[in-house]
């Protein structure tokens, strides 16, 4: 887990709330910081995804999302994984895999061709069978097709569903997995 160094505990930095227009300005000026988490079932060797519907990233996808100024990654996503699935999980649930960056082609906002620059803080946490049902029927609508649901992927099935690379990487960096067909 990347450290984070506080000068003044007592500090605290107060986020504000940006316009359109001023955020639009601000992922063309900085890099954009995310936390997301991959739901696992290590017995299984299964990871589940759920289906994207906005930019920068649609398709098969993990939980997640930005960063608060002043947020620790624990609290970040703690808060953004109840956000999106319903689930209020305590922090320590949540184990850090890796971080990532990306350089999105594509934005939600205005102008969508410009693209952006982020890193996320990648996250795993098991569920179990009734947590993975509230989640799977809690998935926020302005995020992703809830008719999806999350769905349960091998690797070999992450191969032929043609998913970007980096959920591979998760995959045998949650895993350990060598494979010897080269997938």
């Amino acid at each position: 887990m990347p450290h984070l160094y506080v000068e003044d505990p007592r500090h605290r930095i107060q986020p504000v709330h940006l316009s359109d227009a001023e955020y639009a300005r601000a992922i063309s000026a900085l890099i954009i910081v995310c936390t997301d988490v991959l739901i696992i079932d290590a017995a299984r060797q299964t990871i589940a995804l759920a289906q994207r519907a906005v930019l920068p990233m649609r398709g098969l996808w993990c939980i997640g999302g930005r960063r608060r100024a002043g947020e620790r990654s624990e609290a970040s996503i703690r808060r953004c994984f109840q956000r999106e699935t319903g689930l209020d999980l305590p922090e320590d649930r949540f184990r850090f895999l890796c971080a990532v960056e990306y350089l999105w082609a594509n934005r939600a906002q205005e102008p969508s061709d410009a693209g952006s620059h982020n890193l996320s803080y990648q996250f795993t946490v098991e569920l179990d069978a009734s947590e993975r049902a509230l989640a799977a029927a809690h998935l926020d609508p302005r995020e992703y097709d809830v008719a999806h649901g999350l769905r349960d992927f091998a690797r070999a099935d992450l191969v032929t569903a043609s998913v970007h690379p980096v959920i591979l990487d998760w995959y045998d960096a949650v895993f350990s997995t060598r494979h010897r067909d080269g997938t």
